[in-house]
């Protein structure tokens, strides 16, 4: 029974882990962070771009206004 806990246990910490890059996209209100997700989520396993994501989720983001008044939504 106890391995089995450890066991789960370990797997909710891995699976926290690996997605700490768009829990901080996400708290952060990254203005790409569906983009970071995406990468997140497809290219994470491969560390470069679980490193990438991470990165990507910390540079400065945007406000939507700023981007509207930068030159449209485009």
């Amino acid at each position: 029974m106890s391995t089995l806990l450890l066991s789960i246990s370990a797997i909710a910490v891995v699976g926290f882990l690996y997605f700490v890059p768009t829990f901080i996209a996400v708290g952060r209100n990254h203005h790409q962070k569906l983009a970071i997700f995406v990468v997140n989520l497809v290219g994470g396993i491969t560390g470069i771009a679980w490193v990438a994501a991470l990165i990507w989720s910390l540079l400065p983001a945007r406000p939507a206004a700023a981007r509207y008044r930068e030159g449209g939504w485009w």
